[in-house]
């Protein structure tokens, strides 16, 4: 993999995590939301119930979201391996480019106005950081 297809990466991998956190959200919230009638362990047939109506699903319910969170720690950890490495660039105008092209996916023309510069130096501070960029597991 090249560095271009490893940054090109960052910015989805920002878009999982947000829809991740928002999928362990909703899974919390069900998990919690489930209260009033029948929650509480009550008599069943003249006998006193184990465990109150819903128990399994609140589990089920939070058992998936440990498995989103752990899906969400994942996606963290790439996101910061992505940010190691563009902190690695030396250059500050090479790896601001790289910042705002691969995790913003913000075009060429909108940094050329955000570094005040043309879109030519931008294109060329990409290509030079890209060749700075050292991909994790290449050689």
């Amino acid at each position: 993999m090249d560095a271009h297809d490893y940054l090109s990466q960052a910015y989805r991998i920002r878009q999982r995590i947000a829809v991740q956190r928002m999928r362990v959200q909703e899974m919390t919230d069900l998990a919690y939301g489930i209260t009033a009638v029948g929650m509480e362990p009550g008599v069943s047939g003249g006998t006193v119930a184990a465990d109150a109506p819903y128990t399994n699903t609140v589990v089920r319910l939070l058992e998936y979201r440990d498995e989103l969170d752990d899906e969400l720690n994942r996606l963290i950890d790439l996101s910061r391996e992505v940010d190691m490495v563009l902190s690695r660039v030396e250059d500050t105008d090479m790896r601001l480019v790289l910042t705002y092209k691969y995790l913003y996916d913000m075009p060429n023309t909108r940094i050329a106005k955000e570094l005040f510069v043309s879109e030519g130096t931008v294109r060329r501070w990409a290509q030079e950081g890209l060749e700075h960029v050292k991909v994790p597991g290449s050689a």
